[in-house]
């Protein structure tokens, strides 16, 4: 049920030990204790003696209880879910009393023995209200513990109560001691060295402290000692993870930046290549351009003896003889066809250069055809004057005889 616990090894086994014999040895005038002999078995069968002092038992369960009551004068109940925290910077109250079996003063919790048909709570507060003259609210009771299990079967219960001193109640409390108790009560603060604060207290005063008391400071301050602790290895382990959290933000953040870059280097890269595509394209359509524009030229330069570029024309002298009218048209006749599918080979080219060509070469045949006045029988050389101004020179001159 606990693997966390670790035990010695013992040859004997102690659930098998066991008393076998009581005596009493009690005086007839004692009457809250009684002394005991006491005989009892191990588990090899060995018998031993032992003597205790014990309490009449006039109820089941505990003997006594003991009141740890918080004052609080702030309206502030002290539940059981918020002790001891919300306890701290209020006040404790205790009791010191004369205790004869030490012969001194002990600085202890408010405490009594269970009347029979009382219940821990019941007594604990009517002791509280006895000793202290304090009433309060339980909100935590105990279980069973023993106080000297050594000497005594004595047992006891903590009980937790809550006082709220504004209680008209609580105003002027007044202890209603039995004859006999020798005590007056003390409020001591509830801080965070309260242990030290006991000890300091009972040294000035000459008192010592009750064994529950002492273990009950001693654990608080062991608590409030590993709360610390353990606050400062949180406080540690959460800034080792903020850095570290810090860091990796920061490697993310490089990498991102790195990422972006490269994508921002790919992107650039990508632009460039498609830019210089883009030019290189540019480059092959003019340069395609130029020759188509340079072959169409030279294709109606071999054809008509002229050169076309833009709607300008400039007449060339041919490279062939002139004959007489009629044989030339007899002999151009027989390239008619030739002409024509030419022609419809250019139709596929460009529309602008296409226009541009046709509109020129037009031009030169309404030219020639009224040079030729009309298409007689010889060519007409009275218009030859008129082709000076239009082309800067007589592309007939040196044809005279053929008229």
């Amino acid at each position: 049920f606990f693997p966390f616990v670790k035990m010695s090894l013992n040859p004997l086994i102690l659930e098998e030990c066991r008393i076998v014999a009581k005596k009493d040895f009690t005086p007839e005038e004692f009457t809250f204790l009684t002394l005991k002999q006491i005989k009892y078995k191990d588990s090899a069968g060995t018998e031993h003696q032992w003597e205790s002092v014990e309490r009449p038992r006039n109820c089941e369960g505990a003997d006594g209880v003991a009141i740890l009551a918080v004052l609080s004068d702030d309206n502030t109940i002290v539940q059981e879910a918020s002790f001891p925290k919300l306890a701290y910077g209020k006040e404790i109250l205790l009791v010191a009393q004369f205790r004869p079996p030490v012969g001194k003063i002990v600085l202890e919790f408010p405490s009594g023995l269970i009347e029979p048909g009382e219940s821990a709570a019941v007594a604990a507060l009517r002791e509280l209200r006895e000793e202290t003259g304090y009433s309060g609210e339980i909100f935590k009771i105990s279980p069973i513990f023993y106080g000297e299990p050594g000497m005594s079967n004595s047992s006891c219960h903590l009980a937790f109560v809550s006082v709220d001193i504004k209680n008209p109640e609580n105003l002027d409390p007044k202890p209603h001691l039995d004859d006999g108790e020798l005590l007056r009560h003390v409020r001591v603060p509830f801080c965070e060295h309260f242990l030290d604060a006991l000890v300091r207290l009972a040294e000035t005063n000459g008192w010592v402290l009750d064994a529950k008391l002492y273990a009950l400071a001693a654990g608080l301050e062991l608590g409030s000692n590993l709360s610390a602790n353990s606050d400062e290895s949180s406080k540690g382990g959460d800034k080792a993870i903020a850095e570290e959290g810090r860091k990796g933000d920061k490697e993310e953040t490089k990498k991102h930046v790195e990422e972006k870059e490269v994508k921002k280097e790919g992107k650039s890269k990508e632009r460039k290549i498609k830019e210089e595509k883009e030019k290189q394209q540019e480059e092959e359509e003019v340069l395609e351009l130029t020759g188509h524009v340079k072959g169409k030229n030279a294709k109606k330069k071999g054809k008509n003896g002229f050169s076309i570029d833009g709607n300008k024309a400039r007449a060339r002298t041919p490279k062939f003889s002139f004959l007489p009218f009629t044989e030339r048209k007899g002999d151009m006749s027989k390239y008619d066809d030739k002409e024509e599918e030419e022609e419809e080979d250019e139709a596929e080219d460009d529309d602008e250069e296409e226009e541009m060509v046709e509109m020129g070469a037009e031009d030169m045949m309404e030219l020639m055809a009224a040079m030729m006045g009309g298409g007689g029988a010889e060519m007409d050389f009275s218009g030859a004057a008129g082709l000076d101004g239009i082309f800067g020179f007589n592309p007939l001159a040196g044809m005279g005889g053929m008229g």
